[in-house]
């Protein structure tokens, strides 16, 4: 399965002067959520829908509990979160001169598993024939595919 994706245009932050640049983006055909999902696994198990529901819940309460008592949590073939820390602009000459105070916000951030990782290591990627049509103002069928197949890549 080919991961869609669609073409942004975005200026160069470190100098805003120059002409925007195009770039390949994700595209999101919308969002799943834990219905969708308690269904998919469900049906792929022998687990009923609130037993999955119960577990997701418990998961979801308890990852917060032990990121805030200072552990990493890593479920196996999933991924790592742990927690980081911004402090913009309160660099201390002195270890001693770090407080509390100077966090100023804290990020949960997730480090994909190897496993995880290699499953969308090497994709197909298509742009969907509706974000063609919007881009270009024609379809797959009109245009000259992108698709690994033919090897041509979209000009813009």
């Amino acid at each position: 399965m080919a991961i869609p994706y669609t073409i942004r245009s975005r200026r160069n932050p470190s100098n805003l002067a120059e002409p925007k640049k195009f770039y390949a983006a994700p595209f999101y055909y919308g969002e799943v959520g834990i219905e969708k999902l308690v269904s998919e696994i469900s049906h792929s198990t022998t687990l009923t829908a609130s037993d999955i529901v119960a577990v997701l819940r418990a998961l979801l309460d308890t990852i917060p509990k032990y990121l805030t008592m200072g552990f990493k949590i890593r479920l196996e073939n999933f991924g790592l979160f742990r927690l980081s820390f911004s402090a913009h602009n309160k660099g201390k000459e002195t270890m001693k001169d770090v407080k509390s105070k100077d966090i100023d916000k804290n990020r949960i951030l997730f480090v994909p598993d190897a496993k995880l990782k290699k499953q969308i290591e090497k994709p197909a990627y298509e742009m969907p024939d509706m974000v063609r049509k919007e881009l270009f103002g024609e379809t797959e069928d009109e245009s000259h595919s992108d698709s690994p197949a033919n090897g041509n890549d979209v000009q813009a």
